[in-house]
């Protein structure tokens, strides 16, 4: 099989949003490589255009999302660049890493916690299946649902628009310091 790469590949057609024949779920809304013979599509993920999806014989069978990131830290413990820090990265990852294992990104896509609730007080059978799965759980309550929300950020959205929103995030807080400290640097006594 052909591995889509660029953007002109023989046979090959990248369908967007208005195009005939373009399909919303493929690929969350986004563009995608379609092979109209073998009705074949690759998806864009944050490591490359990935393998065409079989087709299921099973109509009671539901795909599993799953979400592939970079690696967040190399093996001295530098952070690789791949992810734009926030907090708690190792623990994100960590999540991430047990909600593949579990199969729950539906879950998180199309559920919410109870009004009033939140992450940290629901009882739900699949919180706790997340916090006891996860490698290192160092959390507090509040910590834990904090990354839950990246998740449920990561879930209704996708990986990579969460790092550029963090991209964006971090530069607006870099400015505002650097702004902060520019006025205290000017009404500093001389």
């Amino acid at each position: 099989m052909v591995d889509p790469i660029g953007q002109e590949v023989k046979g090959w057609i990248i369908l967007k949003n208005g195009d005939d024949g373009f399909d919303s779920k493929v690929n969350n809304n986004k563009p995608y490589y379609y092979q109209p013979d073998s009705k074949s599509y690759w998806r864009r993920n944050i490591l490359g255009w990935g393998p065409p999806q079989p087709e299921s014989t099973d109509t009671n069978k539901i795909s599993k999302i799953q979400v592939i990131t970079p690696k967040c830290y190399n093996k001295d413990e530098t952070l690789t660049g791949l992810w734009h820090p926030t907090t708690m990265i190792r623990e994100v990852d960590d999540m991430i890493k047990t909600i593949n294992r579990l199969e729950l990104w539906e879950w998180f896509r199309d559920e919410k916690p109870p009004e009033g609730e939140g992450y940290m007080f629901w009882g739900h059978k699949n919180v706790n299946a997340i916090s006891n799965g996860l490698e290192n759980n160092n959390h507090s309550g509040f910590s834990f649902s904090v990354c839950m929300r990246h998740i449920q950020y990561i879930a209704k959205n996708d990986w990579e628009t969460w790092n550029e929103r963090n991209a964006r995030l971090n530069k607006k807080s870099q400015l505002e310091r650097q702004l902060e400290a520019a006025r205290e640097e000017q009404d500093a006594p001389m």
